[in-house]
């Protein structure tokens, strides 16, 4: 075998080092600061616990279009209200975390003009008032036909909530989910346009 053969057969420094390349097992290594991007707009699913915001500025009481096919929310501009009577509900945006810190809009229905709440909706809205300092969970009662709230049996962490006032977090939850037209593709489905 030739010098130029031997050659060929070493191997070539490797212009990665892969140790430096890699991860330590602490998965610290990220750096930075959690920043918010999505908010669900949702009920708390029934093997979750969560917290409510204990600032009645954290609440928002307003008219919300639910698409009954994607179960999504979307805010509803003011001045579309009247035109979409008939596709608007009036609902509670409470804000609320749960126990792996994500943090949610939990909808809750409101009573009609008429005062009238159903069972299911009567329970709902009871929840979140349960003392704000307890982690709670809601779970369907089908047989009797409303929610059990059901209070954490431990002393659990407190939430660390977002640094974001409600404003911040309605835009965040709702950013693609605003009807502000009558030509919103949401709009034109329901009326047979798209």
């Amino acid at each position: 075998m030739s010098d130029t053969d031997s050659a060929l057969l070493l191997p070539k420094k490797s212009k990665f080092g892969l140790e430096e390349l890699r991860l330590s097992q602490d998965f610290d290594d990220g750096g930075g600061e959690k920043v918010i991007t999505t908010i669900s707009v949702r009920k708390p699913n029934p093997q979750e616990y969560v917290r409510v915001h204990p600032g009645s500025e954290f609440s928002l009481p307003t008219l919300l279009l639910e698409h009954k096919v994607t179960r999504e929310h979307y805010l509803v501009a003011s001045e579309l209200r009247t035109a979409l009577q008939q596709e608007v509900v009036p609902k509670t945006l409470q804000l609320a975390i749960n126990r792996q810190g994500e943090t949610l809009l939990w909808p809750i229905r409101l009573p009609q003009t008429d005062g009238r709440l159903d069972r299911w909706n009567q329970s709902a809205r009871v929840a979140p008032r349960k003392p704000r300092t307890v982690w709670i969970r809601l779970v369907s009662n089908l047989r009797l036909g409303y929610y059990e709230v059901f209070a954490a049996k431990g002393e659990l962490e407190e939430p660390v909530w977002p640094e974001l006032n409600l404003e911040q977090v309605v835009e965040i939850a709702f950013a693609d989910r605003y009807i502000d037209t009558m030509d919103h593709p949401v709009i034109r489905e329901l009326e047979g346009r798209l």
